[in-house]
């Protein structure tokens, strides 16, 4: 039976794609429409040419998303960052699980933060909070994959961290995961499907190094700079956009900010480290 990925224009999705055509059997991903069609079609005619079937449309029609989650038996809903609108996030994670219940699914893979457990007033975990909480309800297996703070090169968040968006010697403390090693994880999670169970799993995941979170910026500086070749602009102590111009939202700045440690149980002490690349 197939997989479907959402998030295609992310980092974990893109790389989740790759790691899926590569096994063999059916892909088919969800690019959704944006308000530049021309980057959408480059975007699915590249998912096209890897053999992935293609959905394009919006995530918030639900008889769209239905129709194209026929026959699938894993969701992998990839999408969701902190610079996104909770709001939003939260009614296309809810359309996405109504798809997923009435076309049959069998799995959902969701992603999630490590910060979930202790929202307080941060409205973009609050919103994780939720989308959980549909997960465990919901009549068909779910794995959550609640991860570190995660950084890949199509990024909008890790672009500007790297570029100073925090400003000067921001607080906090993370153990910061790539990309890479989620969308790992993340198929992993599809890969047993002769279990037969109706569970609701856990899965924390972070990086193998502890970073305060100004090292982490430094880091992904050096990073973004070596993949481009281009240097990033130095810091100038006020936040820089996360993308078309809008500046870093304040619930991606406080969790940021926060000390999040490894939990005990937590996968990826031997992931992908930041010397490593991105």
């Amino acid at each position: 039976m197939p997989v479907m990925v959402t998030g295609v224009d992310t980092s974990a999705g893109r790389h989740a794609v790759r790691l899926l055509a590569g096994r063999g059997g059916e892909v088919r991903v969800f690019v959704e429409v944006t308000e530049d069609p021309e980057e959408g079609e480059a975007l699915a005619a590249g998912y096209r040419e890897m053999g992935c079937k293609v959905a394009h449309g919006h995530l918030d029609d639900e008889a769209h998303v239905e129709t194209a989650l026929e026959q699938v038996h894993t969701v992998m809903h990839l999408l969701g960052r902190p610079t996104d609108d909770p709001d939003a996030y939260v009614e296309r994670t809810a359309t996405v699980l109504s798809g997923a219940i009435g076309a049959g699914c069998r799995r959902l893979v969701l992603l999630s933060d490590l910060a979930v457990t202790d929202p307080g007033d941060n409205v973009w975990l609050q919103a994780l909070a939720e989308a959980e909480e549909m997960a465990e309800d919901a009549p068909l297996e779910s794995v959550v994959l609640r991860c570190a703070t995660m950084h890949g090169t199509h990024d909008a968040l890790t672009t500007a961290i790297a570029a100073g968006g925090l400003g000067p010697d921001p607080a906090g403390a993370h153990w910061p995961v790539a990309a890479v090693d989620v969308a790992t994880t993340a198929v992993l999670a599809d890969a047993e499907r002769d279990l037969d169970t109706g569970l609701h799993v856990v899965v924390s995941l972070t990086g193998p190094q502890r970073m305060t979170t100004a090292d982490y910026a430094a880091a992904l500086s050096t990073a973004l700079a070596a993949e481009s070749g281009d240097p990033l602009p130095p810091e100038s102590g006020d936040p820089l956009p996360a993308e078309s111009g809008d500046p870093l939202p304040d619930a991606a700045v406080e969790l940021l900010s926060r000390v999040v440690e490894r939990p005990e149980d937590a996968l990826g002490s031997n992931g992908r480290s930041l010397q490593q690349g991105l």
